[in-house]
């Protein structure tokens, strides 16, 4: 058993893992030429298919069906075998969600039902439901069999949880077989299950926490059963609840609704790495254009960007295939991805263990994915070069000292985060930053002393006024901008920003008689709160106007001028990180300039860019990406970079 000082493996947070999301053919693969290219990509970690729809490994099980390209060979304890003679770690991947379908006559409890009864089979398939027994049980089999005969590093489980949609995109709907029907009463006293997920549907908040209890509930389970085995086997899912690593995706898809999410990879990593001290998180770069499309790979400048960022913002590397290299079709970005790994491989000490510098904490909700708000903030937040971290509010509610060392919490849309996050926030002395118009909880507003007024979402056509006469800090050459979505009027603080109502807008002979209201687009309280009450983030995620940018830059320079702790020349589409390292300190900057709309390709060269950091440091070691020099002034430090192509990285030591 590990001591109290000892540390797992993966705490070292130096995961350069590679994932090959192998199919049935695969069984009869040369492992040698697999380790070769693991070699190659100088990674120290690996995931292969192991158990569940089908096993890599002569199973006894008799709910559980080989490949029938195994022939009797024995794939996983080879690879396991040859893998730690190379000292490559193996990660054992389970999918629980679906059974062959020659299961679901035998065992019809085992499988998801819609509310009209219908299972869901998809090719040779059946989907399984996380109540019934097979997940509940037979599943821990699997993994004890696997436990049992390979001495595995880890163990992943692939759509772990209620799966409501299949591999085309079709929707289904809650789950509503015999036990999640039994489970749900018993835990809601009597009530029905929700026939959709719409927001207004009757029980879905219920439902939504009798998922979380099921799926924690059940990795619970698997967590003990791994933990029998050993201490260094580390647990891996998407899920959060008694888990080592937590897994996401950096990803595309062909119908994924625009405008596009850069900064996929940086917004993964910050919200688990800002919020577990005691988990990492492997963000996996998916090299396949769309689940549609497995064969056909995103651009090699894409997979670098995604890469770049999980290391930059404090991860280790995550890359996946579609089965094995021999005779993958797509090798650009294979290419490309091994220059990351490589590089990473070089440096991983100085990446495995950067502590944030950032004064200001973005609050997400864990219960649900990125809403448009928070991704239009977060790009602003990073085109502003403001250094910030993102914490999941749940987090927040269970360990406020998470909280301490920021001076700011920001909130992207009112009505998407707990209320008692931000609760636990203002009663630590932290200043808040709400925006959005969606609902402020009493007990709130009577805490902070606002009063809500009403909702107006007739926008179409109004505007806020930025003029300084109407106490806005000025927007150079402008006096209005749009506003569209819904607009909150309150009460109980000073205000600024007032809405322009709106007014005929056609013919053009008729497009005048605007008047100017008291209802304010900024409030500012009296111990330094601010208020934005429409979706700020959500306008510019979907128009990219910069005045809304520099609305947010004006807010946070108003409410905490700590927070402009970068200053310099740098354009918008450098993403800027600054850490601590150890003794030192990390500067890093990635070139962005190659994205305009949906095309990613090389990025436009820049030169002689600088940016001033607080504190005084000489250059240590160049990591990557050319010619630094450094500057000290009186509290600060200019450091200058001659040429910046795709991404540099610097470390500095204090003077």
């Amino acid at each position: 058993m590990r001591g109290e000082q000892d540390m797992a493996w993966w705490m070292e947070n130096n995961l350069r893992l590679v994932q090959n999301n192998m199919r049935d053919i695969d069984g009869d693969m040369d492992v040698d030429k697999l380790i070769a290219e693991l070699k190659d990509f100088r990674c120290n970690a690996v995931m292969v298919g192991a158990g569940g729809i089908s096993s890599f490994y002569p199973t006894e099980l008799e709910f559980q069906q080989p490949t029938s390209w195994l022939r009797e060979r024995d794939l996983l304890g080879e690879i396991v075998e040859k893998c730690h003679l190379a000292g490559i770690r193996v990660i054992a991947r389970f999918d629980f969600s679906k059974t062959h379908q020659c299961f679901f006559h035998q065992h019809p409890d085992w499988y998801y039902r819609s509310a009209d009864g219908r299972a869901v089979p998809y090719n040779d398939t059946v989907a399984t439901c996380v109540c019934g027994e097979y997940q509940q049980e037979r599943a821990l089999d699997i993994i004890e069999e696997v436990l049992t005969r390979y001495p595995v590093d880890g163990i992943f489980f692939n759509m772990f949880g209620f799966i409501t949609w299949d591999y085309s995109g079709n929707y289904y709907g809650p789950c509503h077989c015999d036990s999640c029907r039994r489970r749900f009463s018993e835990y809601s006293g009597g009530k029905d299950l929700p026939k959709t997920e719409a927001p207004d549907e009757p029980n879905l908040k219920e439902y939504r926490a009798f998922q979380e209890r099921v799926v924690g509930k059940v990795l619970g389970r698997i967590h003990k059963l791994v933990r029998q085995y050993g201490d260094e086997i580390a647990l891996c899912t998407y899920h959060h609840s008694h888990v080592d690593i937590i897994r996401d995706e950096s990803n595309s898809a062909v119908d994924r609704p625009l405008p596009f999410w850069l900064y996929n990879s940086s917004s993964n990593v910050l919200k688990v790495r800002s919020s577990w001290k005691d988990k990492i998180i492997s963000n996996c770069v998916i090299n396949a254009a769309d689940l549609f499309y497995r064969f056909s790979a995103v651009p090699p400048a894409l997979t670098r960007i995604r890469l770049y960022e999980n290391i930059a913002a404090g991860s280790g590397l995550d890359f996946c295939i579609i089965g094995v290299f021999e005779g993958y079709p797509d090798r650009e970005s294979v290419a490309a991805a091994k220059e990351i790994f490589r590089y990473h491989a070089d440096h991983e000490e100085i990446y495995g263990r950067l502590s944030s510098l950032a004064k200001i904490a973005v609050l997400a909700p864990l219960s649900r994915r990125e809403s448009q708000d928070y991704q239009g903030v977060f790009r602003a937040l990073k085109e502003l070069h403001i250094l910030f971290d993102c914490l999941l509010d749940s987090r927040v509610i269970e360990e406020p000292g998470l909280l301490e060392q920021y001076t700011t919490v920001l909130v992207p849309e009112l009505g998407d985060v707990l209320p008692e996050a931000l609760e636990a926030a203002e009663k630590v002395g932290k200043k808040l930053i709400l925006l959005g118009a969606g609902e402020m909880e009493s007990r709130l507003q009577e805490i902070l002393g606002l009063v809500r007024k009403e909702e107006i979402t007739a926008n179409r056509a109004a505007y806020l006024s930025v003029d300084p006469e109407t106490g806005m800090e000025t927007l150079e050459g402008r006096g209005w901008i749009l506003l569209d979505g819904p607009f909150a009027c309150y009460e109980g603080w000073p205000g600024a920003m007032p809405r322009v109502e709106r007014a005929w807008f056609g013919p053009p002979e008729r497009c005048f008689g605007h008047r100017l209201t008291d209802a304010p687009g900024l409030l500012r309280s009296p111990n330094g709160h601010m208020l934005l009450p429409w979706r700020l983030g959500w306008l510019y995620h979907r128009l990219g106007y910069p005045e809304y940018r520099e609305i947010l830059r004006l807010t946070l320079t108003q409410a905490a001028p700590e927070l402009i702790q970068l200053k310099g020349n740098l354009p918008p589409q450098v993403e800027v990180f600054w850490d601590r390292s150890g003794g030192s300190y990390l500067l890093q900057m990635l070139n962005l300039s190659g994205c305009h709309g949906v095309t990613v390709e090389e990025p436009v060269e820049l030169s002689e860019l600088w940016v001033e950091l607080p504190g005084r440091f000489r250059i240590g070691d160049t990591l990557s990406g050319g010619k630094f020099t450094a500057s000290a002034l009186a509290k600060s430090t200019r450091v200058c970079l001659e040429r910046l192509k795709e991404f540099a990285a610097v470390l500095l030591e204090e003077l």
